[in-house]
């Protein structure tokens, strides 16, 4: 009977664990970097450090910083924006579709991720 029980809580807690890893239950930190170039806006980078609403995602570009608040989050999608521009941003593939007032944009972007 011990051996039954035991045998159940480990496959409880191997269940669990594999479920934490999947869902980032056990990732503490995580950067995302996106280095994208449109004809419109040139290069820029989009550096996003928490996928959680009301956060700020970093738009790097030769003009300066730019800062645009997460809105939505409807994984794999994240909506960004700030006055006058919308950025809806794939965070698995790495497309981005660019919103600028009445011009829209597509672009993929080069995509990196560190986390631990």
């Amino acid at each position: 009977m011990q051996k039954w029980i035991l045998g159940a809580g480990v496959v409880v807690a191997l269940g669990a664990g594999i479920w934490a890893y999947q869902n980032g239950a056990l990732t503490r930190f995580e950067h995302r970097s996106l280095a994208c170039y449109t004809p419109s806006t040139g290069p820029f980078e989009l550096v996003i450090n928490k996928v959680k609403r009301g956060q700020d995602i970093q738009m790097l570009h030769p003009e300066g910083v730019r800062r645009l608040e997460i809105s939505t989050v409807e994984k794999p999608s994240v909506t960004a924006q700030t006055t006058g521009l919308i950025m809806e941003i794939d965070i698995e593939t790495g497309r981005v579709r660019i919103q600028k007032r009445a011009d829209v944009t597509l672009t993929t972007c080069d995509m990196s991720t560190f986390s631990m």
